[in-house]
C-alpha cells in the first residue's frame, strides 16, 4: 500500500513526474515527427506549454466535462504508471 500521496510535497513530486515522464516524451515525439515529415521546427518549451494547457487547462477554471473527460484521466493514467514503476522497484 502506498501512503502519504496527499502530502504537499509529493503532489508537487507527482506533478513533476507527469510532465516530465508522460507528456515532455510525447511532445519530444511530436516534434521529431512534424520536423520530419512537415518541416516543422517548434520549439520544445513552446510545445509543451500548449500541450499542457490543452491538456490540464490553463488553470482550475475548467468546465467539469473537461475535468472528467480530460484532464482526471491524464493525470489517473500518470499516477497509474508511477505506482507501477515504484511497484516494480520495490
Amino acid at each position: 500500500m502506498v501512503l502519504g500521496l496527499e502530502a504537499p510535497a509529493t503532489v508537487n513530486a507527482i506533478a513533476v513526474y507527469l510532465v516530465g515522464a508522460g507528456l515532455l516524451q510525447a511532445v519530444q515525439t511530436d516534434l521529431a515527427i512534424a520536423e520530419e515529415f512537415l518541416g516543422v521546427n517548434m520549439p520544445l518549451r513552446d510545445q509543451l506549454t500548449k500541450d499542457l494547457v490543452r491538456i490540464i487547462g490553463a488553470d482550475n477554471n475548467q468546465s467539469q466535462d473537461f475535468i472528467e473527460d480530460h484532464r482526471n484521466p491524464w493525470i489517473a493514467e500518470g499516477i497509474g504508471h508511477l505506482l507501477l514503476s515504484i511497484s516494480n522497484e520495490i
